[in-house]
């Protein structure tokens, strides 16, 4: 799965939304694909819920310490970019890598 987040979203929510997605693709490195697209976006929503220690993606912003790097917003994660904008390009990538193995079986 962590080749979903190669290469990396073209933007962000917040500051510490690059790291989170950096880290993301290194723990997810050795998951496998989930069986459908249902399970890949409830599986990332809980790998975000779970690296960021938050209870709700309505959330608008959660403060994580390791991620700050400098600077006003350093170490801030956007809740609500990460539902509404990364989760759906990640499950995107999916889809279009479910296509392309399909296309490929078929020809």
């Amino acid at each position: 799965m962590g080749d979903l987040l190669t290469p990396d979203h073209s933007g962000w929510g917040l500051r510490g939304d690059p790291w989170l997605w950096m880290e993301m693709r290194k723990s997810l490195s050795r998951v496998p694909l989930p069986d459908t697209l249902k399970e890949l976006t409830a599986l990332l929503r809980n790998v975000v819920l779970a690296r960021t220690n938050s209870s709700m993606l309505d959330d608008d912003a959660v403060y994580i310490p390791r991620f700050c790097r400098g600077g006003m917003s350093s170490g801030h994660i956007s809740l609500r970019f990460w539902e509404q904008k990364a989760i759906p390009a990640i499950v995107q990538r999916a889809e279009w890598l479910r296509e392309m193995w399909g296309a490929g079986e078929r020809g």
